[in-house]
């Protein structure tokens, strides 16, 4: 099946759950991804979580809305104490992509 460009410019073709952020969450060969953070149990609408964005060198603070898919594209989430705690954080990639091990 063939697939332009064009088209997997704004789909997910591959993710997965995050498994634990006790180390620094990416992907194989810094592919970027987007987050999905799905409720466990919180209420709050937005929560901020550190992250390295494709375009940057260094993490940095980000505000992420719940239960939306995030139109950022993220390098990695950096290793969180209790920020991600509360909600299960599922990752998608407009790439064919693995998680770095």
């Amino acid at each position: 099946m063939f697939v332009s460009e064009e088209m997997r410019m704004s789909r997910i073709v591959s993710g997965g759950k995050v498994a634990s952020l006790t180390s620094a969450f990416a992907l194989e060969n810094d592919r970027p991804f987007s987050i999905f953070l799905k409720p466990d149990g919180s209420s709050e609408t937005s929560q901020v979580l550190s992250v390295t964005l494709a375009g940057a060198s260094e993490p940095c603070d980000f505000p992420f809305v719940v239960e939306e898919w995030s139109p950022v594209l993220i390098k990695a989430i950096n290793a969180t104490a209790g920020e991600a705690s509360g909600y299960d954080i599922y990752w998608g990639s407009g790439e064919v992509a693995s998680v770095e091990e």
